[in-house]
């Protein structure tokens, strides 16, 4: 059902696309903003909260349109419209699409959860008495937070191909691994 729905249904797949990685950016800038606010008297961290390299000056200049972002935006849509319309005449592609659009939109959608999990924290933080002291961690120990995340999601995602075996949890599963390993591997060099 949801393969038939997104293979027949190109708008859906670019859509899920773009909200999921427009949610990603803007949620990021947001806990920049709120990191600052509120965040930043009770956890200090190295470096910037953004930890792809590619957006950290654009999350730091909290700049909301980012002449990167929108590039990899319409990279995005390019590449899954180009997959998708090659399906349309080669029926085994739709597999691959299918593989690549849940890699896409499931990464993107375990990293808008982390966000949230972050915003949560600034808005409990802003009630006096909340919390106290202060922690303090480098930058290694929040790539290796992140790949631990990523990698549970990575797993969660597994179990959900197993359940169903659609291409599209195995392509969440994938990419989540990948991106949580790539932490751990940021983390151990940086250590």
């Amino acid at each position: 059902m949801l393969h038939d729905l997104l293979v027949s249904n190109l708008w859906i797949g670019l859509t899920l696309w773009v909200i999921t990685y427009a949610a990603d950016y803007y949620l990021t800038v947001l806990s920049a903003k709120l990191y600052e606010q509120i965040g930043r008297q009770f956890v200090a961290t190295e470096g910037s909260l953004e930890l792809t390299p590619e957006y950290e000056q654009d999350i730091e200049a909290r700049r909301l349109l980012s002449p990167r972002f929108l590039k990899s935006t319409a990279f995005g849509c390019i590449f899954l419209l180009g997959i998708w319309y090659v399906a349309v005449f080669i029926p085994v592609v739709k597999l691959y699409y299918m593989f690549i659009l849940g890699a896409l939109v499931l990464r993107q959608l375990a990293v808008i959860i982390r966000h949230v999990n972050n915003l949560t924290m600034y808005g409990l933080l802003r009630k006096e008495g909340a919390a106290t002291g202060k922690i303090e961690y480098r930058r290694w120990v929040a790539h290796r937070r992140a790949g631990v995340d990523l990698i549970a999601f990575g797993c969660l995602f597994l179990f959900s191909f197993a359940m169903t075996g659609q291409l599209f949890w195995a392509g969440g599963s994938l990419f989540c691994a990948a991106t949580g390993a790539e932490h751990f591997k940021k983390g151990r060099q940086i250590a």
